[in-house]
């Protein structure tokens, strides 16, 4: 009943894994960016998706594609106080899916209130309204699916979200599932099919006549995906017009600018100016002890840009702290990239003996 539904909402964010936030709802692109490949990457390249803790894959609910048992619009005889609840749920639900980020990582939590509401849509027919309710349903499952490092699944979803957006009234949205079936295709290294919903978003939002702020999102993911093309010219002329909307951007979408900002110099070898975009993506997110991944996630490209730089000392503080954090977390991926970092700082500092004995202790588990 509402009050369920209310106790829920209020449950959620009580607990931390959802917040409110102005304006547009956007997956973050490319959030989970390493400097270099990880040896389990689903992509071979630098871009990969690390979930916070490891939990077990639970199946994708399929869409209520069957006629409704009671409509929106029910006949006279149907009791008010069922209309009512109808009603009330429907703009509880179409509220409460709205404007959310993620801010913990009891992603299977979201998965589970999410099949509440397909079960509830069961006793409502197709409308535009509930379209777009079964729209955020859908991409933030596909959000869910991308943090747990299966694209694949993501996509589907995000496929979903798109067809129930095209039926509902909030066409401005459609750009940003567009934004995020590129992110998840860029996990897949399908760059064609990357670029394609890149441009499809940018269509949309000059066919809706969207503002101009609309498009940063578009363009720091070309940046990204000509980045991984090594076309160096083109990707920054994108990373360019996206950071023209900096002062416009969220803390998140802030950090992922400068992340893969970052990276886009990297590639390019040149390390200083890497450091500088990684040291102001690191003065950011330490200002909000939430994004603590995220601290830690910035830490490891540090290290590593330390390393190249010889700033041994500075590498050794980075990368000792991203270590603890990710074993805690019991990140294989993560633990293994830090893991080389850590094998090459000893070996800078000559201690062959440490740099022998984390080879042989990285051997036995496979990673190696």
């Amino acid at each position: 009943d509402e009050k369920t539904l209310v106790r829920a909402r209020l449950s959620l964010i009580n607990s931390g894994l959802v917040f409110y936030k102005s304006g547009k709802s956007k997956r973050i692109v490319g959030l989970y960016s390493f400097i270099k490949p990880f040896k389990e990457s689903t992509t071979g390249k630098n871009t990969v998706v690390i979930p916070a803790k490891k939990t077990a894959q639970m199946p994708i609910d399929t869409p209520v594609d069957q006629p409704a048992n009671q409509p929106i619009d029910q006949p006279a005889n149907t009791p008010d106080s069922y209309k009512t609840k109808i009603e009330t749920k429907l703009k509880l639900l179409s509220i409460s899916l709205d404007d959310l980020s993620f801010v913990s990582s009891d992603f299977f939590s979201i998965l589970y209130y999410n099949r509440q509401v397909k079960q509830f849509s069961r006793n409502v027919s197709e409308c535009p309204r509930w379209n777009d309710v079964l729209a955020d349903v859908y991409n933030v499952e596909g959000n869910v699916w991308m943090q747990l490092n299966r694209p694949d699944s993501a996509i589907l979803d995000y496929q979903k979200a798109y067809a129930y957006r095209l039926k509902g009234k909030r066409l401005h949205l459609l750009p940003d599932i567009c934004i995020n079936m590129a992110d998840a295709c860029l996990h897949r290294s399908d760059l064609a099919h990357t670029a394609s919903y890149y441009r499809r978003a940018l269509f949309l939002c000059d066919s809706l006549r969207l503002s101009e702020h609309t498009k940063f999102p578009v363009y720091y993911g070309l940046g990204q995906t000509y980045m991984d093309l090594r076309d160096f010219d083109l990707s920054n002329h994108y990373y360019e017009l996206a950071g023209k909307f900096f002062d416009e951007m969220n803390v998140g979408e802030r950090w992922t600018y400068l992340n893969n900002r970052g990276n886009h110099y990297y590639y390019r070898k040149n390390y200083q100016e890497a450091l500088n975009y990684m040291r102001r993506a690191n003065a950011l997110v330490s200002a909000h002890p939430q994004m603590v991944f995220e601290q830690n996630f910035i830490k490891v490209n540090l290290g590593e840009l330390y390393l190249l730089t010889n700033n041994l000392d500075s590498a050794q503080i980075c990368l000792d702290e991203s270590y603890r954090f990710f074993s805690e977390i019991q990140h294989n991926s993560a633990v293994y990239y830090i893991e080389t970092q850590m094998i090459e700082l000893a070996l800078q500092k000559g201690n062959m003996a440490l740099a022998h004995k984390m080879i042989e202790r990285t051997a036995p588990v496979g990673h190696l």
